[in-house]
């Protein structure tokens, strides 16, 4: 999920992806070669999903290997696992757990 928010930060500021950290939270640009952009948080980057492909998608495997291997609670998303037709399940992870 970080890989996406940080290619959607790339599309939003015009650098390429390796030019975009993802640290404290927040897209940030690698370096000063990379431009001067004020970090882009996930909301920031919600709020503009519809500019850079729509939903960022994420798949409940990852979210419950997330979940398995629980550390410090920080900034979270919400998937949904919808396969369960009769009985939907959500989740909520932290961002870093997604990390890849």
């Amino acid at each position: 999920m970080v890989n996406q928010l940080r290619t959607r930060a790339a599309m939003l500021w015009d650098i390429d992806v390796d030019a975009v950290d993802w640290r404290d939270d927040h897209a940030h640009p690698a370096g000063s070669n990379a431009g001067k952009f004020e970090p882009l948080s996930l909301a920031e980057l919600a709020s503009k999903a519809a500019l850079t492909g729509g939903r960022v998608p994420m798949s409940p495997p990852k979210v419950l290997a997330a979940l398995a291997a629980r550390k410090a609670p920080g900034p979270s998303v919400v998937s949904h696992d919808t396969r369960r037709a009769h009985a939907p399940v959500s989740y909520r992870v932290g961002i870093d757990e997604l990390a890849g």
